[in-house]
């Protein structure tokens, strides 16, 4: 094997970086968003006590979601196990409980800012509900296209939590439930990567 076939060993902290861009992209969006309609960012990042509770709703609805679909469709969630696992090898990310915090918090808030904050709350004064819904869905989805497994398993989660937000007005909600279900994920993905290296 030459030189050229050896993956080059990346810096966990520049790994982290790296997942953290398009995070920092997704807010610039949401905030060019703001400026450019009459979406009102700031006025739906108030923050509520019920929010919290939203929040932990929407994350144990995610998480039995995912857990039933798990069950449901175990060939499903075997390629995605797999899909997960070459995705972490090939970034270099090695996911100590401190990255899984700073990914899941960014990812919540960042993706939620965006797509439930800046797009599905300006398509819900221009478009009939369920189109509202839908379409930062749909491009959600298709903005986690590492296959179309991972896209498929990605677009329930989506649609629950364009629901959430819809149904409680709650960006918050969402960003916690967002957050939450991350947290659980890449933990779920950690503790079975353990478990096979053994």
């Amino acid at each position: 094997m030459s030189d050229e076939d050896v993956p080059k060993k990346v810096h966990p902290v520049q790994a982290l970086a790296v997942a953290l861009v398009g995070q920092f992209a997704f807010i610039g969006v949401a905030l060019f968003i703001h400026d450019v309609t009459e979406v009102d960012l700031v006025g739906a990042l108030g923050f509520v006590p019920l929010d919290l509770l939203w929040g932990l709703l929407g994350a144990t609805a995610l998480i039995g979601l995912a857990l039933m679909l798990r069950r449901a469709l175990p060939g499903v969630s075997r390629d995605l196990d797999k899909l997960i696992d070459d995705m972490l090898n090939q970034a270099g990310l090695s996911l100590t409980p401190l990255t899984i915090l700073i990914l899941s918090a960014a990812a919540g808030f960042a993706e939620e800012l965006l797509f439930r904050g800046a797009l599905q709350g300006w398509l819900m004064g221009h478009l009939p509900v369920a189109a509202a819904i839908a379409l930062p869905t749909l491009l959600f989805a298709a903005l986690h296209l590492y296959s179309v497994t991972y896209m498929l398993i990605i677009l329930p989660v989506g649609l629950a939590l364009g629901l959430l937000y819809w149904a409680t007005g709650s960006l918050w909600g969402v960003i916690i439930a967002h957050t939450l279900y991350d947290v659980f994920a890449f933990s779920f993905a950690r503790w079975r990567h353990s478990r096979v290296g053994k």
